[in-house]
């Protein structure tokens, strides 16, 4: 028997949007397990707390060019916006900007990732991609 896995990006642009509690619930009624969340929304991701659901955490593009000048930023960037969740929230990806190449930032989307990853290993969370 094969399985599915389905997962849905949670855009936050836009009018009379649900609650992100209202989101989470809507993943759970309908058995999507697999959320992408284009930033890190501190609400969006307090919902998503114990929810079980897979989540692809993108870094604003805005953001690229600082983790990407020191590993100092980049762990900034991560104890801001992953740590405080990652005992409540399954992080599966953490995804370094959003069609960002070709572009302006594309020249720093390596050194982001490079240090993106080394926090990632220094905090032994291989499962987190």
């Amino acid at each position: 028997e094969a399985s599915l896995d389905i997962g849905v990006c949670y855009g936050m642009s836009g009018d009379d949007l649900p609650s992100p509690a209202g989101v989470v619930s809507l993943y759970k009624k309908y058995g999507i397990g697999k959320m992408r969340l284009f930033d890190p929304n501190p609400p969006a991701l307090q919902a998503l707390k114990g929810s079980q659901i897979d989540v692809s955490l993108g870094v604003r593009n805005e953001d690229i060019q600082n983790i990407a000048s020191s590993q100092d930023a980049a762990n900034s960037w991560f104890a801001t916006n992953v740590e405080p969740y990652l005992n409540e929230v399954v992080f599966q990806y953490i995804s370094v900007g959003n069609e960002a190449i070709p572009g302006d930032y594309a020249s720093y989307i390596g050194p982001a990732m490079q240090n993106i990853q080394n926090i990632l290993n220094t905090k032994n969370l291989a499962g987190i991609k």
